[in-house]
């Protein structure tokens, strides 16, 4: 009998997509996340953020072995307490945040392997009461995390001892990033296990779970293959 190939779920942009012809809101995808999903060996399933009630959702993950919480635009801080002005608010997808919030909470409660990247490791830690820094260099961060939009920045991570993360990259990784928020106080279950030179908080894992790990940076656009095949090793127990 031929293995069970593990399914993993992909969330999704809510954006407005021009076909040139034809015009019209759509739920996308860079396809650098699905090409790294099948080349570590499991089928990529696009996750649309139309349905956030928890029979839907639920549905959804019924039919997934792993999860992947892609990047993107920020996180309202409705989320994690923080207060916002209107025109602040009219920035943030909350939709989105909503579907991706229950599916990171639905996940983590049927111990669903997880991986966040970037914006979904911040999903990922509110998803659990943890809060996030606004605005990185107005909390006194580098500005090594985000130099110039549209570009990724290399910097070292350093990664705890004994850790998930270490036990991938080792005690020091050259990661790409691109975000100006990050973590704050992690969430109920979540260990901070991977920091930049200035402190800013770059993974996060659930050393409870099968798999559960938020990373800050963006490995879907280095092809770096190792959180792809870690998070399809763990899926592969529930295939």
């Amino acid at each position: 009998m031929r293995p069970t190939i593990p399914v993993i779920g992909i969330s999704t942009y809510s954006v407005h997509a021009d076909w040139r012809t034809w015009r019209g809101d759509a739920a996308l995808t860079p396809r650098t996340y699905l090409n790294c999903v099948v080349r570590a060996g499991g089928i990529p399933l696009l996750l649309p953020n139309v349905l956030a009630h928890e029979d839907a959702i639920g549905a959804m993950l019924d039919r997934v072995h792993g999860v992947v919480l892609i990047g993107g635009e920020d996180v309202c801080g409705v989320w994690s307490g923080r207060e916002e002005t209107d025109s602040q608010h009219a920035g943030h997808n909350d939709e989105r945040d909503s579907f991706e919030v229950a599916l990171a909470r639905r996940s983590w409660e049927r111990d669903i392997p997880l991986l966040g990247i970037c914006r979904g490791a911040q999903v990922l830690n509110v998803s659990r009461g943890g809060t996030l820094i606004e605005d990185l260099p107005m909390a006194g961060a580098s500005r090594e995390h985000l130099i110039e939009r549209g570009t990724f920045n290399l910097h070292e991570v350093d990664l705890s001892s004994g850790s998930r993360a270490e036990r991938m990259y080792g005690t020091t990784t050259r990661v790409n990033s691109h975000h100006h928020q990050a973590v704050d106080r992690s969430g109920e279950g979540l260990t901070v296990t991977g920091r930049a030179r200035d402190e800013v908080v770059e993974v996060i894992e659930g050393p409870e779970r099968r798999f559960a790990i938020g990373v800050q940076w963006h490995p879907e656009e280095s092809q770096d293959m190792i959180p792809f095949k870690e998070l399809i090793e763990a899926a592969g127990a529930l295939a």
